[in-house]
């Protein structure tokens, strides 16, 4: 159910830094050497989030303001909870809207970490479910609307350089990440074959017991995340040498 909206939260802050590499020249670099550099990208951040809320075109990232997503799957299996669900047509709102709590960046360690918290975040998708929910077996789709309470997105991740066509470039060998979700308010409609004491039965159990659910769900959330993540982070920053993310003149 979340593993859209987790995937796309913990991506942003990693973005917020390599998406320098596009925006215009005047933009605002640190100093590789700055003893202070952590200030300088603290600085930046509220800037480089702008752009990533109108897209960037040049690097394939549309506006954060709607981020679509095709299509997902997330499944889960512990107690009384067993199932599969599959979203398509998602549509993410609320990305945008993020402030940047914390940003440590280690250049002798080639690491970095951050953590970025994230107001509200709705997500409105077409879903599919197959297993086990509480009391309840399920089989069915509809759709879903899903808004999160403020949330937090955490990531650590280290690397390593690597040369490609003369050039250095950062490549992430670990990435950690540990999304908190304090709670969520789900609607559901059109399931269950137009049974609306069905879907009311349903509403009512996910909205009951929603703490109880995304505290199973995060930590196999997580490990997806971190997977995505890494692909994303490898994609993006082997396009963007580090000398143009970084100011390294003496």
């Amino acid at each position: 159910m979340f593993q859209g909206v987790i995937k796309f939260a913990t991506w942003c802050t990693f973005l917020m830094y390599v998406s320098t590499a596009v925006v215009p020249s005047n933009f605002p670099k640190c100093h590789i050497a700055d003893p202070k550099i952590n200030e300088c990208l603290m600085r930046n951040s509220d800037m480089v989030i702008s752009y990533l809320e109108e897209g960037i075109p040049e690097m394939n990232i549309p506006s954060l303001r709607e981020f679509k997503i095709p299509k997902s799957e997330v499944g889960y299996a512990s107690g009384e909870a067993n199932f599969k669900m599959t979203l398509t047509n998602t549509t993410l709102y609320g990305l945008h809207d993020l402030k940047l709590q914390n940003f440590n960046f280690n250049p002798k360690k080639l690491s970095f970490s951050g953590t970025a918290l994230f107001k509200q975040i709705t997500m409105i998708t077409h879903f599919h479910v197959n297993g086990k929910l509480m009391p309840v077996t399920i089989n069915t789709g509809g759709d879903l609307e899903t808004v999160l309470e403020p949330s937090t997105g955490s990531l650590y991740v280290t690397g390593e350089l690597v040369t490609t066509k003369g050039k250095e470039h950062f490549e992430p060998k670990n990435v950690t990440v540990d999304i908190k979700v304090p709670g969520c308010k789900v609607h559901i409609s059109g399931a269950f074959d137009g049974n609306k004491e069905l879907e009311q039965l349903a509403n009512k159990i996910i909205n009951d017991n929603n703490r109880e659910i995304l505290k199973e769900l995060l930590p196999s959330v997580n490990k997806v995340a971190e997977g995505v993540l890494s692909q994303m982070t490898k994609a993006i920053a082997s396009t963007i040498p580090v000398e143009e993310l970084f100011e390294f003149s003496t």
